[in-house]
């Protein structure tokens, strides 16, 4: 078996991992080899557990058997002590003979450190480049290499596109199936967004509860861009980040944050606070003022079985290009349609 081969197998591994459950954190996968056989594989179950690494060679039948051995992951092996060990550090003490690693990890903590740790301690390294990576972890790679979060927006229509039944009524569409596939959306997205006509019409939760959740809530975001919120008690702004233009409201506390009214100077903001991915929620004005910026990656349209009336609010979606269809598939009652920019 030769490298591409053996590298598939770690990127199986890597996609046993839920994005729900890794959150922050890239999805990797590997394998040890040695004589040409996998002695031992692993993946990275969740957010603050042991990297892909470490579960594969806690997997060895016998620790001595990764000895002259060769082991094939992901994403490069990390270089910075957080939640656990360096893996790369870690690493050097296990007798490795050979370290094939799939794409050099772009977080500036780790970029390119562990490969040149392994190296300086004698150990031959290969990186592919293979893009694996990049798939099983769109947010992580862009955040890192765009500085900026990735976008994700997300809507549920009824089969005529209406995301209410009438103007200011707040109305259910998904059943409890797409109600959770959206709950699992939150739990990989670092926060959640919607504008101030949705919050105080359907007075979202913004909270990840129809799945268990391992880490931290995401964010809470509102849009109020004229201030429509400054008269409510101050300790309901205390559960949410309000993004306004309106300078007076914006002084009023630290959880108001000003900016100039535009999509691409919220991101930057956000992306300045660590905001790795963002999940936007609606309304259909908000929706259209990230789409008029192109300022997206994905488009997740829940669009249910039945027909809202006429007078029903209509949903903004993406156009045919350059928006591209990638995934539709049925969940609970809905069809789950992806959409992926790809003006990046």
């Amino acid at each position: 078996m030769n490298d591409n081969v053996l590298m598939q197998i770690a990127i199986d591994e890597a996609g046993k991992g839920e994005a729900d459950l890794t959150y922050e954190n890239p999805r990797v996968g590997a394998v040890i080899v040695k004589d040409g056989k996998v002695l031992g594989r692993g993946y990275h179950h969740r957010f603050g557990g042991h990297h892909a690494e470490i579960e594969a060679y806690q997997s060895l039948a016998k620790p001595s058997d990764i000895q002259g051995a060769c082991i094939y992951v992901t994403l490069e092996p990390c270089a910075s002590r957080g939640k656990v060990s360096s893996c790369a550090e870690t690493m050097l003490t296990w007798g490795l003979k050979r370290v094939v690693i799939g794409s050099l990890d772009p977080n500036p903590s780790t970029n390119g450190k562990g490969l040149k740790l392994l190296r300086e301690h004698g150990i031959e390294v290969i990186v592919l480049n293979d893009g694996a990576s990049r798939q099983l972890n769109p947010a992580f790679h862009y955040f890192f290499e765009k500085n900026l979060p990735y976008v994700r927006l997300k809507v549920a229509t009824s089969a005529n596109r209406k995301v209410n039944a009438g103007s200011g009524q707040q109305t259910k569409i998904t059943d409890s199936i797409a109600d959770q596939d959206v709950h699992r959306l939150r739990a990989a997205s670092s926060a959640i967004l919607v504008g101030s006509e949705t919050f105080l019409i359907d007075q979202p939760n913004l909270t990840v509860r129809k799945i268990a959740l391992q880490h931290e809530q995401p964010l809470r975001i509102v849009l109020d861009r004229s201030g429509r919120f400054k008269d409510l008690p101050i300790q309901w702004r205390d559960n949410y980040l309000i993004f306004t233009s309106d300078e007076g409201f914006a002084e009023t506390s630290p959880r108001v944050k000003l900016y100039d009214g535009s999509i691409a100077d919220l991101l930057a903001i956000l992306a300045e606070l660590g905001i790795q991915s963002l999940l936007v929620e609606g309304g259909p004005i908000v929706h259209a003022a990230f789409l008029q910026e192109s300022a997206w990656q994905e488009f997740w349209h829940y669009q249910s079985d039945s027909d809202f009336p006429d007078e029903g609010l209509s949903a903004v979606l993406p156009a045919s290009e350059p928006a591209l269809l990638r995934q539709q598939v049925p969940v609970g009652n809905t069809i789950r349609y992806i959409y992926r920019n790809e003006v990046l």
